[in-house]
């Protein structure tokens, strides 16, 4: 069939509410006062009088003045169909009176008076009874559509009752069903939307029961077509007798149905459900029949909510305990993003294949998550997200969140800048959905051929069978809430790690003013006996020189030397805890201009030692501390020189691209083994003996480790034995 390019929403601007006729099984007046303003075009059949002759008189004229008062004791309640029927005659016949009000106007509509024998009376209220036991006592939301099919059929004595449940995209599924064995079942069958457009939701919603007892009956137009105080055609939303589409007349032929009874299911005012009652034949049912069946639809809905309640339960106890042992377990820790994501609670949580934590600078992942890479960049999707209910969460992620690598995310933000996430993901999970008949309804082009088109409904319910992909298992209100408690838990665990931070902080302030305390006495007090010691030595070596002998003389070196020593432990100490406390002033910097300084103030040292300085490519700007940056080049390629005998010394001077740009010294000397590169960084170690390659006190690659930190960066070494040694170091995070 050719693509016509009309669209089914058609079916939802079709005006239901205002047929302009009736079902022929009863008659219908609008009233205007007290005065007959329309009636139906059979009133004679049903009230002994031509419609003509029934407009502008009184309800006394009609039903008699017994009648008038019970239709207008009825009226002056606030919903007059709780009188309903009202006991009426009319034409010699007795008649059950349907009264309600609706847009301003007052409707009376009769039908045939109920003729019961005792039996079947005893009969329909015992079956009444067990319906309300059955309906009463069920748990779950499975035993509750079941036992309100039973006991629906058992009170209609209809050949199909099923129970017809909404989804989220007001798509139908058949939920439950009790039927002739005769009859195809259809459980589990899936309805599309256009079924049951938008406006006749909305009359189901308006309305608990429908009823078509003969799919065949000829419309019964009113007379006149507009009420004559409002000029519109009459409002039929809670008539009875409304007259049905004929669109509806074609599905229910399609179907095979030729009588049918609707029941409502709300829940929380809502639409939920219907119960559909079909039957092979025309079948009537007496008001008192269609009452009780609206009062077990009633009762359905005012149990549903309870009954998907306690099916929720037991998996919200579970979640609690769940999240109460994450509490524990977070409490303790001050890793929180790390712990949460190593514990299994966190999928088992919400019932996840993965999760991951976006905090801190850093991804923590569990399960089977995306890269972290692609965690960052969905992450930054989130932030531009709505988040109704305070988080995000879909089963086709693809489609809502581009890019994302799996079809179900729960997330929520751990902060109002919606930085930091709790993510969760599911799985496609491939799904098979009965549908009765293809939900893609036919298009029928015109008799003449013309390019419009009407609507007609599926001519097969047969089982059609299509594949959805793209989903996942849907995130459930106690996910969602799941989810949400976890934030808030987390939260906390923040916020207190926050305080007891604060509280370190303090400690640790005070402990920086106890240090400097110390530094400035050891750069300055203890450096003041070692300067008198050194002087004595100094005067000593004078005063008694060709009285010494050679030993004594020795003594005298030994002891200048260890206070030179000693004095230079207690700079580098001093100049470790500066490095420390120090702010550093960023700027981009020439590392060009940096090196230059570096080299002119190792000149002498370069000289003497005879080393070929390299530089294969000029260094990048980046933005460091120069002068912190320069003590890191300055030890590094002091220590390339000191730790190289070879005749032929060099020393490189180089970078490599990457992100961040890693920087590197190498030089040609000894070399290091690989079981000292974690050590030679420790303060004050030495890996070589001072008679060998001089004196040094061992602090220069603890401050070049110290230096790069502060930069945010690392420091790290290629080396073996004999063949020369490369430092590397970024001045960014990686």
């Amino acid at each position: 069939m050719r693509d016509t390019g009309v669209e089914l929403t058609e079916c939802d601007r079709e005006p239901i509410h205002i047929p302009g006729s009736i079902q022929p099984h009863g008659a219908l007046l609008a009233l205007a006062g007290d005065a007959v303003a329309q009636a139906s075009a059979n009133a004679h059949d049903w009230l002994g009088a031509a419609p003509e002759a029934l407009l502008g008189r009184s309800l006394a004229e009609v039903f008699g003045p017994e009648g008038a008062a019970r239709i207008r004791q009825a009226l002056e309640l606030d919903d007059p169909r709780a009188a309903n029927p009202v006991r009426l005659e009319a034409g010699g016949r007795a008649l059950d009176g349907l009264v309600h009000r609706h847009d301003g106007v007052d409707v009376i509509e009769v039908e045939a008076a109920a003729e019961q024998t005792p039996d079947e009376a005893r009969a329909s209220l015992a079956a009444f009874r067990h319906g309300l036991v059955e309906v009463q006592k069920a748990r779950s939301v499975r035993s509750l559509c079941d036992s309100i099919a039973r006991s629906v059929r058992e009170l209609t004595g209809y050949d199909r009752v099923l129970v017809y449940r909404f989804h989220a995209d007001w798509h139908g599924e058949v939920v439950a069903e009790a039927r002739d064995e005769s009859l195809e079942p259809f459980l589990e069958l899936h309805y599309p939307a256009s079924d049951i457009p938008a406006q006749a939701r909305a009359l189901y919603r308006l309305n608990w029961l429908r009823n078509i007892p003969d799919r065949e009956y000829r419309p019964v137009p009113l007379v006149p077509a507009a009420h004559p105080r409002t000029g519109r055609p009459l409002d039929m939303g809670l008539a009875a007798l409304r007259s049905v589409a004929p669109v509806h007349v074609q599905y229910l032929r399609n179907m095979g149905v030729a009588g049918t009874l609707t029941i409502s299911l709300l829940r929380d005012g809502e639409l939920w459900g219907l119960i559909a009652c079909h039957h092979n034949t025309p079948r009537a049912l007496p008001y008192e029949l269609r009452a009780s069946c609206e009062l077990l639809g009633q009762l359905f809905s005012a149990r549903i909510g309870a009954a998907e309640a306690e099916e929720h339960r037991d998996a919200d106890l579970r979640r609690a305990e769940t999240l109460a042992a994450l509490t524990d377990r977070l409490a303790g820790t001050r890793d929180w993003a790390g712990e949460l994501a190593r514990d299994p609670a966190l999928l088992q949580l919400v019932g996840a294949s993965g999760a991951a934590i976006v905090a801190e600078g850093r991804v923590e992942t569990a399960g089977d998550a995306p890269t972290p890479r692609a965690i960052q960049v969905l992450a930054a999707r989130l932030a531009g997200h709505p988040l109704p209910g305070g988080l995000v969460a879909t089963d086709h992620a693809r489609d809502e969140l581009p890019g994302a690598e799996a079809s179900g995310v729960l997330a929520v933000p751990l902060s109002d800048t919606r930085l930091q996430w709790i993510v969760w993901f599911r799985p496609e999970v491939v799904q098979s959905v009965n549908w009765a008949g293809d939900p893609r309804k036919p298009m029928e082009p015109v008799a003449d051929g013309a390019m419009e088109v009407r609507l007609t409904p599926r001519g097969s319910f047969a089982l059609w069978k299509e594949t959805v992909r793209g989903h996942s298992v849907p995130w459930t209100a106690g996910d969602r809430r799941a989810a949400l408690d976890l934030r808030r838990v987390v939260a906390e665990v923040v916020l207190r790690h926050a305080e007891e931070i604060a509280a370190l902080n303090r400690a640790l302030a005070r402990s920086n003013a106890e240090l400097d305390a110390f530094t400035y006495i050891a750069s300055h007090d203890l450096r003041e006996p070692l300067r008198g010691i050194r002087n004595y030595a100094d005067m000593l070596r004078e005063d008694y020189a060709g009285r010494l002998d050679a030993e004594g003389t020795g003594m005298l070196d030994t002891l200048t030397r260890l206070t030179m020593r000693m004095d230079g432990l207690i700079e580098s100490l001093f100049e470790y805890s500066r490095v420390g406390r120090l702010e550093m002033e960023f700027a981009p910097t020439d590392l060009n201009a940096v090196i230059d300084d570096v080299l002119h103030s190792l000149a002498h040292q370069l000289r003497e030692a005879g080393v070929e300085i390299r530089v294969p490519r000029p260094l990048p700007t980046l933005p460091c501390d120069p002068v912190r940056v320069g003590q890191v080049f300055q030890n590094l390629v002091h220590n390339a020189v000191k730790y190289n005998d070879r005749p032929d010394r060099w020393v490189e001077i180089g970078w490599r691209e990457g992100t961040p740009p890693v920087l590197y010294v190498r030089d040609n000397g000894i070399g290091i083994p690989a079981r000292h590169h974690e050590v030679i960084f420790r303060i004050y170690k030495r890996l070589h003996a001072r008679d060998r390659f001089g004196g040094g006190t061992g602090v220069g690659l603890t401050i070049v480790r110290r230096i790069v930190e502060r930069h945010g960066g690392r420091v790290w070494l290629e080396s073996a034995p004999e063949s020369g040694t490369t430092f590397f170091f970024t001045l960014q995070p990686d």
